[in-house]
């Protein structure tokens, strides 16, 4: 049953800096806003001055820089994800 393994990561997931699962998830919203940014419509839009105050206070935190760093250049998304490497200073 796939719903048990999923149940399980996801009840894994606290708000704690220091979280593998919490991290990933932050990642991936980092995603996300730069997809619809590119794809969404009018009202998905995040302003670069908004989206660079949600990295400073929000996702400054996320532990995992190394891995995300490699992800994005090893799937080769780094002129796409400019926004996430420079505000994140990865």
């Amino acid at each position: 049953m796939i719903w048990g393994k999923n149940k399980k990561c996801l009840s894994q997931v606290e708000n704690k800096n220091d979280n593998k699962n919490y991290n990933v998830l932050m990642s991936f919203h980092l995603f996300l806003m730069l997809f619809l940014n590119k794809y969404g419509l009018e009202y998905h839009v995040t302003s670069k001055s908004k989206f660079k105050d949600l990295v400073n206070k929000t996702y400054s935190k996320i532990k995992i820089r190394k891995g995300l760093s490699v992800f994005l250049t090893r799937n080769k998304v780094t002129k796409e994800a400019k926004w996430i490497i420079t505000n994140l200073k990865l």
